[in-house]
């Protein structure tokens, strides 16, 4: 990496300012499983996954530029402009516009639009081929008994064994975000900040969730296959994901930032709420398909929380530093069961469709901070203080958990640390 900056030349506002940049990549990437791993020789003790060596590599290069010019004393702005090679990828340019705004010192007002890119992993473009392990939820057989795949289903509902797959003919992710936002600080004692964000997203790049893949075999035929187990010899169904550019995605919201200062007879006192709305989150699953959203549902293997917040009290008096933090996640639906399924059923012992609400997810942490002096410091604390359990999900999808989604939730319940810092200077 490289980069350098000076003063650019006199501005109404102020003196204007440039940087510039550039940086050299090589990416290498090696696996080389043993023969026991790869399933040769000894299968009855080899790993029936089979796996597969592979030896990747790439080179990147990219160089940036920047000027912020102080147009008069209360507005600034800025531009970008970036330029990257990918050996594998190929070429791209973005940029970047950014105002600022002060009118007063209670006031301040900014925003920015600009383009973005993000390659795929060196993996994600390769022709790798690796048993995955298998499907979260359990599936019948997808296809009628007269099609030729049927043959290689397991009888009743079970767990398919996947692979995953790279792409080597695989899209960059490109992008265009938009942001504006306003400040106030009435007082030293009160800060309140909201900003508007929006980010739209071309050829994204993902898999396919399982439930959608086995929900229409028909249109997603060509992402089944078989598997043969090396020390079994049984050849059955199982199911491949690729990585591929699932199309647009759109997604905005409002972030926001409200804090209050208090001095107290035993110090000082800040509350900070951080907190954001997710307005819209919509995607596509193919190109030029039809959009599909996970806002406030569990969709495609996953859900995007409509209100996620932290409200952080602290109190600082001395050497000693009190905080507590309320976490909070707002509910949504949980994944629909289909009746055909038959995962739940109802006094009757019938098999229902269903989508139940999974509740709100609330924690309580606890941190206590002694500063003994510049060198050491010792912090006590505590997580998910009042052992609240994860809210019930019934989702068989995204995780071979059951009862509860442990992407969102932690099912430790109240965890004490503690920590000794020391800086040596």
């Amino acid at each position: 990496d490289v980069k350098a900056s000076r003063e650019l030349f006199a501005a109404p506002g102020g003196t204007s300012m440039i940087a510039v940049g550039a940086d050299f990549r090589r990416e290498s990437n090696t696996y080389t499983p043993s023969a026991i791993a790869r399933a040769q020789g000894n299968v009855i003790a080899g790993d029936s996954a089979a796996e597969e060596p592979y030896d990747l590599a790439r080179r990147s290069f990219g160089a940036f530029a920047e000027v912020a010019v102080p147009l008069t004393k209360t507005l600034e702005l800025t531009g970008a402009v970036r330029g990257d090679h990918y050996s594998d990828i190929g070429s791209t340019t973005n940029f970047k516009l950014a105002g600022r705004w002060q009118p007063t010192q209670q006031v301040l007002v900014r925003g920015s639009f600009g383009t973005g890119f993000k390659a795929p992993s060196i993996a994600q473009v390769s022709n790798i081929h690796q048993l995955y392990g298998v499907t979260g939820g359990s599936y019948t057989c997808p296809f009628p008994a007269s099609d030729a795949m049927a043959r290689y289903c397991v009888p009743g509902s079970t767990q398919y064994n996947v692979f995953a797959e790279g792409t080597p003919n695989l899209k960059a992710e490109k992008s265009q975000q938009f942001t504006l936002g306003v400040r106030f600080e009435p007082s030293p004692m009160a800060t309140i900040g909201v900003d508007y964000w929006s980010i739209n997203l071309k050829d994204r790049i993902s898999q396919l969730d399982e439930s959608v893949v086995f929900g229409d075999p028909v249109r997603y035929r060509n992402l089944f296959t078989t598997y043969t187990d090396p020390t079994s010899g049984s050849t059955d169904l199982a199911i491949l994901l690729k990585n591929a550019n699932l199309g647009k995605s759109q997604t905005s919201g409002l972030d926001f930032d409200v804090a209050l200062r208090f001095k107290t007879p035993v110090g000082q006192l800040t509350s900070q709420l951080l907190a954001t709305y997710t307005l819209k989150n919509r995607y596509q699953r193919e190109n030029g398909g039809a959009y599909f959203t996970d806002l406030g549902n569990f969709n495609d293997g996953g859900v995007t929380f409509r209100f996620l917040g932290r409200w952080i009290n602290t109190l600082e008096y001395g050497k000693w530093t009190h905080s507590a933090t309320v976490n909070y996640k707002s509910g949504y639906g949980d994944q629909f069961q289909s009746a055909d399924d038959c995962l739940v059923s109802d006094a009757n012992g019938d098999c229902v469709d269903i989508r139940r609400e999974v509740k709100p997810y609330v924690t309580f942490d606890w941190q206590t901070v002694y500063q003994h002096n510049k060198n050491l410091k010792l912090s006590l604390g505590v997580l998910n203080l009042l052992d609240q359990d994860p809210p019930l999900s019934i989702k068989t999808v995204g995780g071979h958990q059951l009862g509860y989604d442990n992407r969102y939730t932690d099912p430790r319940g109240r965890t004490f640390y503690g920590r000794i810092n020391y800086t040596f200077k």
